[in-house]
Parts: C-alpha cells; sequence; structure tokens
C-alpha cells in the first residue's frame, strides 16, 4: 500500500478587538474567540495612537460551555471564567514600541472553550484605547486525495 497524498494547509484565523487601557471582563460566548479548530495561538497588542509604556497586563478568560453543569434543569449554559495561569504581563521592555507579539501557546484539548484577553491597567504614551489580536494558528488536514 501507498502513501496517501495528504495536504496540509497552515491556516491562520486573526480576531482582535479596540479596548479601553483596562476592559471589563467578557460577558457572552461570542466576545472570545473558538480553539476548537487551533493548535496554537499568539497575542499581538498595539497601540495605534502611540507607543506602549510597559506596564498592566492582558487578564485571560476561558469559556467553560460546561460550568453551570450543577444547574436544577441539568442544561450546561457555560461562562466566563478568569484564568490568572493564562494571563500576559506586559514587560517594561516594551516601553517605545508600538506593538508586541508574545510567544505561542500550544492549544491542547479545546472542547468547545473560547479564550479572551482583557487588558487592565496597561500604560501607554499617548492614546486612550489600545488593539488586543489574537492570531490563531493551525496547521490540520484539509483534504486527502
Amino acid at each position: 500500500m501507498a502513501f496517501v497524498n495528504v495536504v496540509t494547509q497552515k491556516n491562520f484565523t486573526s480576531w482582535y478587538e479596540s479596548q479601553a487601557l483596562t476592559r471589563a471582563a467578557p460577558t457572552v460566548q461570542a466576545d472570545g474567540v473558538s480553539l476548537r479548530d487551533l493548535d496554537a495561538f499568539s497575542v499581538l497588542l498595539e497601540n495605534p495612537s502611540g507607543n506602549l509604556s510597559g506596564g498592566g497586563t492582558l487578564q485571560c478568560y476561558i469559556w467553560e460551555p460546561n460550568s453551570n453543569i450543577a444547574i436544577p434543569a441539568g442544561t450546561p449554559t457555560g461562562a466566563w471564567t478568569r484564568y490568572p495561569e493564562g494571563d500576559i504581563p506586559i514587560p517594561s521592555s516594551s516601553n517605545g514600541l508600538a506593538r508586541v507579539l508574545f510567544s505561542p501557546k500550544a492549544v491542547s484539548s479545546a472542547r468547545g472553550a473560547s479564550i479572551f484577553y482583557a487588558t487592565s491597567g496597561v500604560t501607554v504614551s499617548a492614546g486612550t484605547a489600545v488593539t488586543v489580536i489574537l492570531l490563531g494558528m493551525s496547521n490540520r488536514v484539509k483534504d486527502l486525495y
């Protein structure tokens, strides 16, 4: 038997949101980015009005679809949950830079989860908002020939 020619295609998905320097927690599932088809993702922070000043944090939230399973009706509704281990502190080395790309994070098992990063105390040289960009990466098999 011969090998099947498997065509792999690198796919990139991006999502972005303009956020105040401190943003409230997400409230609905659509606020985040589904991790279902991703192998990894990176976060990029950009100040369209000036530079970053090297302060603050991108706080991580995870949408857990089964988080309310104990509801008497028995139907899970899901909820956003703070995930402090996923937070990204903005390093002082970003001072003077307009854009910072953070190291990729692997996605091992998403089970319908979504992710969201909210600004918390981000410091900038000018402006009142920054853009948080999530770059999703997938190298999954798309077609078999």
